[in-house]
């Protein structure tokens, strides 16, 4: 279906029409599809929802695995910091924290996390 169609049958212009289409196809919901003889852009609907869902979600896991592995990184220099001080006591509990930190980078960076869930 085309932009001008779709406007037309929704009653909302053609520039509301063509800003959702992008969303969409942004998120794999739509794609473009050539008509011969025609200059025109047309969309069909992708409709293996299962497949949209999926990409959605390695999308965004992928997204929030960066700021764990952010957050973690930051967490690691500040702990590291705290090992090269001379207090005993703060450094053996900022090694445990550190060894677990690269425990739980470990599992996240793995693609079993992933595969798991869907």
């Amino acid at each position: 279906m085309g932009l001008d169609d779709t406007a037309q049958e929704l009653g909302v212009s053609k520039s509301t029409v063509s800003n959702n289409i992008r969303i969409l196809e942004g998120v794999g919901c739509v794609y473009k599809v050539w008509v011969k003889g025609s200059r025109r852009h047309y969309y069909e609907v992708e409709r293996n929802m299962s497949k949209i869902a999926m990409e959605t979600i390695q999308k965004n896991y992928e997204k929030e695995l960066e700021i764990v592995v952010r957050a973690s990184e930051s967490c690691k220099s500040l702990l590291a910091d705290v090992i090269d001080s001379s207090d005993e006591g703060l450094k053996e509990k900022a090694q445990f924290y550190y060894q677990h930190i690269d425990k739980l980078q470990l599992f996240f960076m793995s693609p079993a996390p992933v595969s798991s869930f869907i």
